[in-house]
């Protein structure tokens, strides 16, 4: 029975584990980039990689707001820091044995916190962002169908409520401003731009081109924002993965304090 215990112990640490690894790879794949880009040179791009690890895997994945919910706000903000202090180092030449010790320290951290903490259940904010982009196209579409038929005020109020309820709510504004703060503003400018061309009565044709572009601009931008290592098919696995694990937990969590019980009882038999 006791060995049953230490058993059921051990695969429930190793399940609390586990379910949060796939944080760890997006960090430690996106620091990668980083370093190999460093590496020829591309200090540009490898800046841009280590935004990526910081927004998709620290920020985004929900990680630093379980850090500072069950640790500490304190311990939250040093692993941003040595993100930070590596952004730093990347702007200079001649860093690559500092980088790279960095990038192992930093990932040292991670790893010695995520067992500790609860499965991380915000999976769905790293977001497939040619999902989004698409969604954005279909529902301007629509708002130049009802500009077809007449319906300005309507057509101008969908474009606005896309920006506001598709844009910025589902994070694809904040996501671009972590990428590039100009190629965010043009973004933003060109819904105001497709509202303006209506109300000055340009042509559906028009519209429809400049729809286009728009589309163009964020497919673009979404494969620059879209971790490669998440496929559509690999995001719903996760998905799936991570409530069950919750599921065992919480039995083994039924279950641990009943082995418990039994050891204790047995025990004083003996005695």
């Amino acid at each position: 029975m006791q060995k049953l215990f230490l058993l059921l112990v051990f695969f429930m640490t190793f399940l609390h584990a586990s379910s949060n690894d796939f944080v760890m790879e997006l960090i430690q794949n996106d620091l990668e980039k980083a370093l190999n880009l460093y590496k020829i040179g591309d200090s540009k791009h490898a800046k841009e990689e280590l935004k990526f690890a910081l927004y998709h895997g620290y920020r985004n994945s929900g990680l630093k707001s379980q850090i500072e919910k069950e640790r500490s706000f304190e311990e939250a903000n040093a692993i941003e820091e040595k993100f930070l202090n590596l952004e730093l180092l990347i702007e200079k030449p001649h860093q690559l044995n500092l980088i790279g010790a960095e990038m192992q320290t930093l990932q040292e951290s991670i790893r010695l916190i995520l067992p500790a903490l609860s499965p991380l259940t915000k999976r769905a904010s790293v977001k497939n962002w040619h999902l989004v982009t698409q969604e954005i196209n279909e529902a301007l579409l629509s708002a130049i169908a009802l500009y077809q038929h007449k319906e300005l005020k309507q057509a101008t109020s969908k474009v606005q409520s896309i920006y506001f309820d598709i844009f910025e709510n589902s994070g694809m504004e904040e996501a671009i401003l972590a990428l590039n703060e100009d190629r965010k503003l043009k973004a933003e400018q060109r819904f105001r731009v497709l509202s303006e061309m209506m109300k000055k009565g340009e042509t559906t044709a028009t519209l429809v081109n400049y729809t286009h572009e728009i589309e163009a601009d964020l497919k673009e931008l979404s494969s620059l924002l879209t971790p490669k290592e998440l496929s559509s098919t690999r995001s719903v696995s996760h998905q799936k993965r991570i409530p069950l694990l919750q599921w065992l937990m919480s039995a083994l969590v039924l279950l641990i304090p009943t082995g418990g019980w039994f050891l204790l009882k047995k025990q004083r038999n003996r005695d």
